[in-house]
């Protein structure tokens, strides 16, 4: 009975939750050089960061001594635009900008250090931060592809 119960019980909730993608626009025609922007992409927070010259030169050149050695050319669409999910992978919470010690990014609890294109440089968390799924439009338009959850009414 117990496994009828929880077969069942599944199936709805498999039924109820149908993931599909939403494209969210977002101008970045305001964002200046240096500037960073944090959005909520449909409960997702998304960092988004217009590099100036030197971030760019400096997350080209650190590969040597990363435990995940992306380079920023794999993880970045185009060269001046930083797009991440700003979530520590040890602590699961928003990430901070910082500049002490050469780090970009540090999580507020762990002391995770990332650098200019999102990657690991120094602390308990063990990955890059992750990439969302986007493209760009144009010149000054971003598109988020943003998974959205659909959940069925149960009484």
């Amino acid at each position: 009975m117990k496994l009828a119960v929880a077969a069942a019980f599944g199936a709805l909730f498999d039924r109820a939750a149908v993931a599909a993608l939403n494209d969210l626009e977002v101008d970045l025609s305001e964002i200046h050089v240096g500037q960073q922007i944090l959005i909520n992409a449909n409960g997702i927070p998304v960092l988004i960061w217009r590099r100036p010259d030197d971030a760019i030169r400096r997350a080209k050149a650190i590969l040597a001594g990363l435990r995940h050695p992306e380079t920023d050319e794999v993880r970045i669409v185009r060269p001046e635009w930083l797009v991440v999910i700003p979530i520590c992978p040890h602590e699961r919470v928003i990430i901070q900008p910082n500049s002490v010690g050469g780090a970009t990014f540090c999580c507020p609890y762990c002391a995770s250090r990332f650098d200019e294109s999102g990657r690991i440089l120094q602390g308990p968390a063990e990955r890059n931060l992750s990439l969302p799924v986007y493209t760009f439009a144009g010149r000054s338009t971003l598109l988020l592809q943003i998974p959205v959850v659909e959940r069925a009414h149960v009484p």
